[in-house]
């Protein structure tokens, strides 16, 4: 909307009691509305994050219920013959934002995220002790995990599965 000020001040409308008003409602809220929004989506929505840790080797595993939905996956992408749960943590996050998650005794998270309606980036590191053991970033749809191949353990290795919702 455009206000011609010359307008304005040859009809007189500068004595109107009603311009500031008008001005106020038409003008100045709606540019400060549209600030807001701006700066409320620079924010992101709450996620939450869900973090699974998991052993794979060929070395024979008992059967867990809790890797049900995601061996025949891991089986396909890493190879080894038998997955074993190790920990599973999760958290609530208000992007931007970063979370420590305490995924096993020996292993700590560090997540780093923004995120906006149906995405979720972040920076993760896996930390054991002081030792930084992975340092990546992830861009991911809610509701997609993120599968992370880890250090060698135990004469297999460690995969830490991530899902943001």
């Amino acid at each position: 909307m455009r206000v011609d000020l010359n307008y304005i001040k040859s009809h007189r409308c500068i004595e109107n009691p009603f311009l500031p008003h008008f001005l106020f409602f038409r003008l100045i809220l709606p540019l400060c509305l549209m600030c807001a929004a701006g700066a409320a989506s620079a924010y992101g929505q709450p996620a939450s994050v869900e973090a699974m840790l998991i052993h794979a080797s060929d070395r024979p595993a008992p059967l867990d219920i809790r890797m049900e939905k995601v061996e025949y996956r891991l089986r396909r992408i890493f190879g080894f013959e038998h997955y074993r749960f190790m920990g599973k943590t999760s958290a609530i996050i208000h992007p931007p934002a970063q979370v420590r998650l305490e995924i096993h005794e020996d292993y700590v998270l560090h997540i780093n995220a923004t995120s906006s309606n149906d995405r979720v980036r972040a920076q993760v590191r896996w930390m054991q002790d002081r030792e930084s053991l992975l340092s990546t970033s992830v861009a991911q749809r809610r509701g997609i995990p993120v599968i992370l191949g880890g250090p060698p353990h135990e004469g297999g290795t460690l995969i830490l599965i991530l899902t943001f919702k």
